[in-house]
Parts: C-alpha cells; structure tokens; sequence
C-alpha cells in the first residue's frame, strides 16, 4: 500500500523487494557465507561470521535450500547458486520476490527442486513473480498468469481456467501447432568426424555428423557433453584420437584455427565463455 516511484535497487529492497536475476549476482571466489555478508544492511557493525552462519542453516533448514554457508560459490552447481540468492532475499526479510526466467540454466531435478522451494515461500505468505516462457512451470507453479507480447499485456487468465494451447496462443497471436510438419531432410556428404576421441572426462567417442542432419546429445548433466563440445571446440585438448571437419584433420589447431576452418561453438555459458 505505498507507491513506489523513481526509486532506486536500494529503496527497493527496502521496501521488501527482491530481485533472482538468470545472471546470478555473486562472488564465486567467495563463500556462500561472505556472499550472504556483502551489502548487509547491518554494514558498518561488526558482523560474526559464525552467527551468520548458523542464520543461515536455519533458514537453509525451513526452506529446504540444502546450503553449506562454507561452500565456495564458484564449487556450487548452478541450482545451487541460484538457491544462495534465494537465501539472500529470505535473510533480508524481502516479501516479493521476481524471479526471471530462473530455470532457464537447470537441469530438470534441479527445477524440480526449484518450485519445491518457491511453494514453501509462498505458504509463507511471500509474493513471487515468476517470469518464464516455459508454460509447463508456469501451469505447474503459478496461481495468475499475465502474458506480455511486444511489451504490452496480452492477457490476464487464472491458471485454473486455461491451458497451454490458450497460454501460447495469447504469447505469439495465433494457434500454435504442437507438432509442425517435418520435411525430409537431404543428407549430404560427412561434414564432422570425431574417431576414437579421448580427453578430459572422455571415454572414446566415434561419430559422425553429414550435411543437412542434426546430432543429439542426451543425458544428465554433467557426464560429458560439455567436455565433448569443448574439446570439438579446441577449448580442451584432446588425449587421443581424431577430429575431422570437412576431411581436414583440425585434432591439432587451436580455437581460433577451428572457427577459420568453418567450425562455431555457441556454449551454454553465454554470459562467460559466450562473451568471449
């Protein structure tokens, strides 16, 4: 009941608003601890570490966050990162929440795990925004749905009175088809071998990839595929084994040597490697 305006991130989180950003804002080389310490509105005052710390396995306890306040950021998956900015936001009494687009980086248990939270915190009597085009969770989670198109409102829609074909239809303006007609695609000549491919977290891999076809990867996070696409890259070194793009051996060549060769990696790190 009191208007907000011209106000700044501070006045903001003041006023008990707390903002989950897709890019977390924390100090990797940092402790989850220290983390929780920097820009405490308590600054200035002697903080014990000790007694934050145990603040913080209380609150990691209630809500289910699963926090060692020891932990180091950077040794943290990214669920768990994004559950210390959660943490943050509890320990600074904040009642609103705005979550965007928070399982954007997450594997599906760790979204899982994610929703468990946010429901605990709204039977608290916090408010959440949860910003998403992911309308599965949003139909899952969300009590209200607003849908934005070119910046304005398209819809305002209880999730108990519509569904995702409605939800889709509001989002891009017309009926959106499940399952669009898929052309047969022409398979052309070999345009990526990989023979016998060793490495870091590799066992040997041998497949190949023609022109006009694409290649899946499946499994659970953390059993290889970055390691796979980094090492294709040339941002790992290879241990043995070949890699061939267009019947040139590039198993030697740098990353710079391989993108002038025709090859490009888009990682799903876009904020880090992506940049550079």
């Amino acid at each position: 009941d009191r208007e907000l305006s011209g106000h700044s991130p501070r006045d903001a989180m003041a006023a008990g608003i707390a903002m989950i950003h897709q890019h977390f804002m924390l100090i990797d080389a940092m402790t989850v601890v220290e983390n929780v310490m920097l820009g405490w509105p308590e600054a200035g005052r002697i903080l014990e570490a000790a007694a934050m710390s145990a603040r913080i396995r209380e609150a990691s306890e209630r809500f289910g966050l699963g926090l060692d306040p020891d932990a180091v950021v950077a040794d943290l998956p990214l669920g768990r990162r994004q559950r210390v900015e959660i943490l943050k936001a509890i320990l600074r009494d904040a009642e609103l929440l705005i979550l965007d687009e928070p399982t954007s980086n997450l594997a599906p248990t760790e979204v899982a795990d994610l929703l468990a939270i946010l429901r605990r915190l709204r039977a608290e009597g916090k408010g959440i925004v949860f910003i998403s085009h992911k309308l599965l969770e949003v139909l899952e989670l969300c009590d209200n749905v607003v849908v934005l198109r070119d910046g304005r409102v398209a819809g305002r829609v209880a999730v108990a009175e519509t569904s995702r074909e409605e939800l889709a239809h509001m989002m891009v303006g017309r009926a959106v088809s499940a399952s669009p007609a898929r052309a047969s695609p022409h398979i052309g000549a070999v345009r990526l071998s990989v023979s016998e491919l060793t490495g870091e977290g590799l066992r040997p891999l041998t497949f190949a990839v023609r022109g006009g076809e694409i290649l899946g990867v499946a499994g659970v996070d953390g059993n290889g595929q970055l390691e796979l696409a980094e090492t294709i890259a040339g941002l790992r070194q290879a241990r043995g084994g070949a890699i061939a793009l267009d019947g040139t051996d590039i198993t030697a060549l740098s990353a710079a040597g391989r993108v002038a060769a025709g090859l490009a990696y888009m990682p799903a790190d876009r904020a880090a490697t992506g940049l550079v």
